[in-house]
């Protein structure tokens, strides 16, 4: 086959040469051979929406598989294309496919530059391939099934009922593929960073530096591969901060009966709690780890003599640190907000009322050491009033130190909507609401709700499994935070707005329907308790 024969052939065909070699070779017409030296590159697509299933994977297959007859002319190839397109087989150039599960759309894009003789590489160009989910950009232009120039691509992506996204990769000069998972998450889409061309290249490089490094002095752990994941939220730890020989590590966990006495600081529908954390250890130099399930404000002071080296707060809510001084190394993070790399430090109890034993102290120790090279020296928790002492009690302010750069009152933040039960209480000043009341529950009886019900004596109606119960008056969102308030119940009367929002784990009839949605709606038919 001559240059100007395959240049013609390659214009409306996706080959790509096996040996990558220049196109510059004479190459011979003869049907057969051109065919079997070449692959036809296609996406190969699953797209199953009773299964909640997305895949894509990268299928090369020789041209002899795909056009057997061998026969060059362009409309019996391209009715040969057609065939394997019905089957899921498509070809990359300028793709638009759209995919809809579980009520999002999952949109794929790919290009790819037609061949050219010029170059080593001319003649086998990449595929870009992008994927949305709805608006938001999940693959963002990466080099997808193979590189000419040896690069680390992607070749496959799955979407799991989508919970899940899962990838495979081919390293840089390699055929072995590694697959990983973007995300994992049982009850929410989270909000995905793109992955990137420069992402994959970077996950591998660090790949490739663990896999020749040895821990050094100073080093809190020895170097590892980071995953998928890992490598996108960023290493849990304090980069480039080296550790003196000598220090100690103070891990404090949140007190369950501890007072709610902060302010709103994030969106979860619960008061932060202010723990006031004073150190006392002269001469010593520590790293304090700090972790909670509802958002906290962490308030540290310390004694002349004693350094606070780094503090971590990481917890389900928001976590902030007040009291140290600007430049201490200081890492956040937080679950629900998906902010930052760490995983929720949790101090766990004994359930025995009093008992303070701590009954996870190793899965404590293994967080220490990731983050610091030692295990915990000493597990804390605070008292009812959120006080606790690293060392002997300190009993003034005069006796400890603590810095005004980030005082506690400032992490107040007044442009939050409210959230949770402080939204409630707003709502009920404002006339949307009201709280329910025994004249409601005897209406209620005759209309025979399709909810489980119980009473008692008081002014209020109390739904069995409910700690508050609300009439709703005008048309009212519910807030952030709903699944952290407790169980609650909501009746809409007849002309009053369907309620709009999350209701999270609130349960709502309206009474013109007497449709019921929530964890308490029981069929009409069945007895009331």
């Amino acid at each position: 086959m001559t240059k100007a024969c395959f240049s013609t052939l390659r214009s409306w065909l996706p080959l790509r040469g096996i040996s990558r070699l220049a196109l510059g070779i004479a190459f011979s017409c003869i049907v057969s051979t051109a065919w079997a030296d070449y692959s036809v590159e296609f996406l190969r697509i699953a797209c199953i929406p009773e299964a909640n299933y997305f895949s894509v994977e990268y299928k090369p297959l020789s041209g002899s598989d795909v056009f057997p007859s061998g026969n060059f002319d362009r409309r019996v190839s391209l009715d040969r294309l057609k065939m394997w397109k019905k089957h899921g087989y498509f070809t990359p150039a300028n793709l638009h496919y759209e995919c809809k599960l579980a009520g999002a759309s999952y949109i794929l894009t790919s290009s790819q530059p037609p061949a050219s003789d010029k170059g080593m590489c001319g003649g086998a160009p990449r595929i870009s391939l992008s994927l949305r989910r709805n608006s938001d950009l999940w693959l963002d232009s990466v080099v997808f099934g193979e590189d000419c120039f040896g690069g680390a691509t992607t070749n496959r992506f799955e979407v799991f009922d989508s919970r899940s996204v899962s990838l495979c990769f081919s390293p840089p000069n390699s055929s072995q593929s590694v697959c990983e998972s973007l995300f994992h998450l049982d009850d929410a889409i989270p909000q995905v960073t793109p992955l990137t061309q420069s992402d994959v290249e970077g996950f591998f490089d660090q790949r490739a530096k663990a896999s020749n490094e040895v821990r050094r002095p100073g080093e809190a752990v020895p170097p590892r591969a980071l995953s998928l994941q890992e490598f996108k939220k960023g290493v849990c730890g304090f980069e480039g901060f080296r550790f003196p020989e000598k220090f100690e590590v103070d891990v404090i966990g949140d007190g369950e009966f501890t007072e709610k006495l902060g302010p709103q600081i994030d969106q979860s529908g619960v008061l932060a709690k202010r723990i006031n954390v004073s150190v006392n250890r002269a001469g010593k130099r520590v790293v304090l780890l700090l972790g909670a399930a509802d958002p906290v404000i962490w308030n540290i002071a310390w004694t002349p003599g004693t350094t606070v080296l780094a503090a971590l707060a990481s917890g389900h809510h928001r976590q902030v640190v007040s009291g140290l001084p600007k430049g201490t190394p200081l890492l956040l993070s937080s679950f629900s907000a998906k902010h930052g790399p760490c995983k929720p430090l949790h101090v766990g109890l004994s359930l025995n009322r009093g008992d303070k034993r701590i009954v996870n102290r190793d899965e404590i120790d293994a967080f220490a050491l990731s983050i610091t090279g030692r295990k915990a020296d000493r597990v804390s928790i605070p008292n009812r009033h959120g006080q606790v002492f690293i060392g002997d009690p300190v009993y003034t302010d005069k006796e400890v130190l603590t810095s005004p750069d980030t005082p506690p009152d400032s992490f107040a933040n007044s442009t939050l909507p409210l959230a949770g039960d402080l939204a409630l209480m707003d709502a009920i000043q404002q006339g949307l609401i009201r709280k329910t009341t025994r004249g409601d529950i005897e209406i209620w009886k005759a209309l025979k709700p399709p909810i489980a019900l119980m009473w008692d004596t008081s002014s209020e109606i109390k739904p069995r499994g409910f700690w508050k119960s609300y009439v709703v008056m005008k048309a009212f969102k519910f807030p952030a935070g709903m699944d952290r308030i407790g169980f609650t119940s909501f009746y809409v009367p007849k002309g009053v707005p369907r309620v709009e929002g999350n209701q999270g784990s609130a349960t709502v009839i309206y009474l013109d329907t007497m449709q019921c949605s929530g964890p308490f709606c029981v069929p009409p038919s069945a007895p009331a308790r």
